[in-house]
């Protein structure tokens, strides 16, 4: 019987999408973070469930030949990478092998090819966004210079794998160059502004345009300050490649990181990004991929893989400002948007005058109403490009694509587990998938996109 606290040596065979390699005692699996397919490890069991454990490394025995030393600093103990130790061909062939299982687990009869993972052009300082998590950290009690008690000390980093605790980073090698130069100054901008307590900020976020070079700074708060307005100023006068920051207000004690509210505190909101042939602009709290290259290679193969006759309808859902189909309004009847995120219909304008398109409609609503409509309606759809968060689509969003019944459906998923899910349940309305691509836009971390093109009939 396995127990919490007993040392075992164990064999890792296989990566889960989560970053913890997987071992065997008999028939009970132990997860292990860490780890790699080919080691031989010393595991400590820490947690015992009814059909599965976990555990930490005490020793490596005998290392992965993909085993590598992590370039991180901070690896051992930052949740924002989980692959670092693992040579670079070795992850693409993971992540392959993961969408491949999730079928596998989540839609066995669909016995589905899937292509070798596309690599990043960049396998570091490829993220043109960093979403910074302030707070104020006690790690030990300490005596301040004063002796007057416990010292705490102002943190800017993001948090330990599997806890709550902030770690205090000063460079992230997966981060834009840029993006970590601006963090070092808005760092010493915060920690030595006078006023109210800075630490109100719950979170930072740095955007970076790889069009324009130009980046945009958002602080996550949960009130109003006049001393954001003073760091904005000097922010932008000491950093000229600063074209806006902005102020999120977000009083709701969750993990949701953005609020509703948002004031411009200098510049301009807006961030442009070429993508494709196409210029998109989108505002700096919205979704955009943060691998541009990556991104480039998804269009790209959508346009290589689909053909049209010049007279169908596409409907893109959860679309943001329609990376992913604008594209295509020069080859098609008719694109309509499905997005309810904000600001989404000040960005799509700015998109569609810029770059001269003319045939699409934007409602700025939500995906399972709006398919709801277009299937009483019976409207006629012949393309539907999905790109859902990464819980996937709802139950009755999948009835109402089935009732629809579009020829073909494009499905780009960040969650191979949802996406399986949901092409095994498609597949009962009569879609088959004819293509299944991943894409490494996440370097160094278990992360994976996925894109799946699948046909009715």
């Amino acid at each position: 019987m396995v127990e919490i606290g007993n040392t075992y040596t164990l064999h890792i065979d296989k990566m889960t999408f989560g970053g913890e390699g997987i071992g065997r005692l008999g028939k009970f699996v132990v997860f292990v973070p860490e780890s790699t397919p080919g080691d031989k490890l010393k595991v400590k069991i820490t947690e015992v469930k009814k059909n599965y454990g976990r555990g930490e490394i005490v020793e490596i025995i005998t290392p992965s030949p993909n085993r590598i030393e992590p370039p991180c600093k901070y690896y051992a103990k930052c949740g924002g990478c989980s692959f670092q130790h693992i040579d670079y061909k070795e992850q693409l062939r993971l992540k392959k092998e993961i969408v491949e299982d999730s079928f596998f687990r989540f839609a066995k009869g669909l016995n589905i090819k899937v292509n070798d993972c596309v690599a990043s052009d960049n396998i570091f300082k490829f993220r043109n966004k960093v979403q910074w998590v302030a707070s104020e950290n006690t790690p030990h009690p300490t005596l301040s210079p004063e002796g007057r008690g416990i010292e705490t000390r102002k943190v800017f980093g993001l948090y330990e794998k599997n806890t709550h605790n902030v770690i205090d980073i000063d460079y992230c090698l997966i981060a834009d160059e840029q993006i970590n130069n601006l963090s070092k100054l808005i760092r010493q901008k915060i920690v030595g502004a006078k006023g109210p307590s800075p630490l109100q900020i719950k979170h930072i976020l740095i955007r970076k345009s790889s069009y324009s070079g130009k980046l945009v700074v958002v602080f996550i708060a949960a009130e109003k300050s006049d001393i954001f307005k003073k760091i904005a100023d000097e922010i932008t006068a000491d950093f000229p490649d600063v074209s806006g920051v902005i102020l999120n207000i977000n009083q709701d004690r969750t993990n949701v990181v953005l609020g509703k509210e948002n004031i411009t505190l200098a510049g301009d909101e807006f961030i442009s990004e070429k993508a494709g042939d196409l210029i998109f602009y989108y505002h700096g709290v919205s979704f955009f991929q943060v691998n541009p290259p990556q991104l480039n290679k998804i269009i790209k193969t959508i346009a290589d893989n689909v053909s049209f006759s010049g007279n169908e309808n596409i409907l893109d859902l959860y679309s943001g400002v329609g990376v992913l189909s604008l594209h295509l309004a020069g080859k098609c009847k008719k694109i309509t948007l499905v997005e309810d995120a904000q600001k989404t219909k000040e960005s799509v304008n700015k998109i569609l005058k810029e770059n001269r398109i003319g045939n699409v409609e934007l409602i700025n609503a939500g995906v399972d109403d709006t398919l709801k409509k277009i299937a009483e309606n019976k409207e006629k759809i012949d393309l539907i490009i999905l790109d859902p968060p990464r819980k996937g689509c709802t139950d009755a969003g999948i009835e109402y694509l089935k009732s629809i019944g579009a020829p073909k459906i494009i499905y780009l998923s960040c969650n191979p587990a949802t996406l399986a899910r949901d092409c095994n349940l498609l597949a009962s309305a009569g879609y088959k998938i004819s293509f299944a691509q991943p894409f490494d836009m996440f370097p160094q971390t278990y992360h994976v996109e996925t894109l799946i093109i699948m046909n009715r009939g």
